[in-house]
């Protein structure tokens, strides 16, 4: 490389599969001896998400198949499956009607697994929960806890669901995508981001054993903020919150936080910069000591979280967004005009080879809005063979992957 040019290294080093210089790495106990560059801005410096919220929860893993069991995207096909589970009688006929749901499985042998629950109980609607199995994928699962039913319902999980929510995301990223988390309120699948999907409640159940000691006679136990004592501490004192991890504040603060913490986690400048540590440990996020840029981030952030949410409605987001300019992205339409049934868009995807959507670059029309952040091209998103969403920028489709030194997260140091 010594024999190249200083602009061909440039344009090399912009590229994704470089090559690039080498880096001096001084790995150090501080920085728990990873490998990671010096010059990171702080990021071994920022609290990690564990660091700020002490309590984290496996996600569900039930492991009895994705189709025809205990998982749908239709509410009343499971219900449906279900019902029939817990009231008919004969096994050889529901096992040709729902094979998937009685494929024996490691843990899991179906003819005792449903003498065991049709001894103990009966079908329960209330069991049938929205359930995130991947991204912007959201299902409804029979969350049923005895008889391993599912091969790890998490009860702990599910004791913390009602009127709480969920930071959702995994220590080590393997893949850039995974160290971006996902706020949601309901249970979530073990595999969202592929391997090991953890959520920090924002609130956490009261234990009595553990508040018999301090709580006055006559005293009902209520549930806590998931924060950890030193950073609630710190922010009472910059921010004059009041109370303790019990206090409306300390709660409401968590949730802010959170969505704060979506923010940084999403924005690309800060996947840039922390590559290489975010695929050692959890995000560690730089929290504003400006009151109105930490609001600033929490805005940001709610937008995000409401964006991805797969039982949510994005649209009032989308509205502040783009307002009407967001009614010519993104169009459904077919190859020669005509109409569009519900059946024919469907999304086609590999996991390995190539699938047979693809994005087609074009000029943008008369009537088509381009904004500078989304490039000056468009390009139309096929589906398949014959249907197409249209006017889909270059600037969201592709994302460029040469870095941007703009500030684009928020910064601490201010």
């Amino acid at each position: 490389m010594d024999a190249w040019t200083t602009k061909d290294l440039k344009a090399a080093a912009d590229k994704p599969e470089g090559p690039r210089g080498y880096q001096e790495f001084y790995p150090s106990e501080e920085r728990t001896w990873k490998f990671s560059s010096v010059g990171e801005g702080g990021f071994e410096d920022w609290p990690a998400l564990d660091d700020l919220f002490p309590r984290s929860l496996q996600g569900v893993n039930p492991n009895r198949g994705l189709d025809g069991s205990v998982i749908d995207t239709e509410h009343s096909a499971l219900e449906t499956r279900m019902r029939d589970y817990f009231s008919n009688p004969d096994f050889e006929e529901l096992k040709r009607r729902y094979p998937n749901l009685f494929k024996p499985r490691a843990r899991y042998e179906p003819s005792a697994t449903r003498a065991r629950l049709l001894q103990s109980g009966s079908f329960d609607p209330e069991k049938i929960l929205p359930y995130v199995l991947f991204p912007l994928d959201g299902r409804w699962i029979y969350y049923e806890r005895e008889a391993k039913f599912l091969n790890e319902s998490r009860p702990e999980l599910g004791d913390h669901l009602k009127d709480n929510e969920f930071l959702v995301g995994i220590p080590q990223a393997r893949r850039p995508s995974e160290s971006r988390p996902l706020t949601l309120s309901g249970l979530f699948d073990l595999h969202l981001h592929d391997w090991g999907s953890v959520g920090f409640p924002s609130e956490l159940n009261p234990h009595e054993d553990a508040g018999s000691l301090l709580k006055r006679p006559g005293e009902k136990l209520v549930r806590y903020a998931n924060l950890a004592q030193e950073a609630w501490s710190s922010f009472q004192t910059a921010w004059n919150y009041k109370g303790d991890l019990q206090s409306i504040d300390a709660k409401r603060f968590c949730r802010e936080l959170f969505r704060y913490a979506m923010a940084i986690c999403h924005s690309p400048q800060y996947e840039v910069d922390h590559k290489d540590s975010l695929a050692q440990d959890w995000p560690h996020i730089p929290i504003s000591k400006n009151k109105e840029q930490f609001e600033e981030g929490v805005k940001l952030g709610d937008q995000i979280a409401r964006l991805l949410d797969p039982f949510g409605d994005p649209s009032r987001v989308l509205q502040e967004l783009l307002g009407k300019d967001g009614n010519t992205l993104g169009v459904a339409e077919r190859r020669g005009g005509g109409s569009i049934s519900e059946a024919e868009l469907i999304v086609e995807f590999s996991y390995y080879g190539s699938a047979r959507g693809r994005w087609s670059g074009r000029p943008p029309k008369d009537y088509e809005i381009i904004h500078a952040a989304w490039g000056d091209a468009t390009g139309d998103l096929f589906l398949n063979d014959q249907i197409f969403l249209s006017h889909v920028p270059k600037g969201i489709w592709l994302r460029s992957t040469r870095p941007n030194r703009r500030p684009h997260y928020l910064e601490a140091a201010r």
